[in-house]
């Protein structure tokens, strides 16, 4: 039985949101007020689910602030990602959104069961 895309997302929003702050003022909010937020584009299901692709933001560095925003300072975004992850990171992920990938029913399901062990430990990769 295929998992629907609308609970894989949710799944994932769940486990980007579960770090517990916003990543770029690092300061603490609870899960449900964090905004999980796609490097890539979510339309590229090849890391679509990828945690390297995502970030957990606070309202205001997701879509509100005029001066840092992914949405509304896209480019500042960008390189300040890549600046606090690298630049390996960066072309790894970039390698890896080139790619054409389709998850197995497996792999998506084992996102379900991998969501209820994933406690905080962001080093957790859900794709291959």
């Amino acid at each position: 039985m295929r998992i629907s895309i609308s609970k894989l997302d949710k799944l994932v929003s769940e486990i980007v949101r579960d770090k517990g702050y916003c990543e770029y003022c690092k300061k603490r909010f609870r899960p449900s007020d964090l905004h999980p937020h796609h490097f890539y584009s979510r339309s590229n299901t090849a890391i679509r689910w990828d945690l390297d692709n995502l970030f957990a933001l606070c309202p205001e560095h997701h879509t509100i602030s005029t001066e840092f925003s992914a949405h509304k300072t896209p480019k500042k975004f960008k390189e300040w990602a890549i600046k606090d992850r690298g630049e390996n990171w960066n072309i790894r992920l970039t390698e890896k959104s080139m790619n054409t990938f389709n998850w197995s029913d497996e792999e998506l399901k084992n996102i379900k069961l991998e969501r209820e062990t994933f406690r905080g430990d962001w080093n957790y990769k859900i794709h291959p």
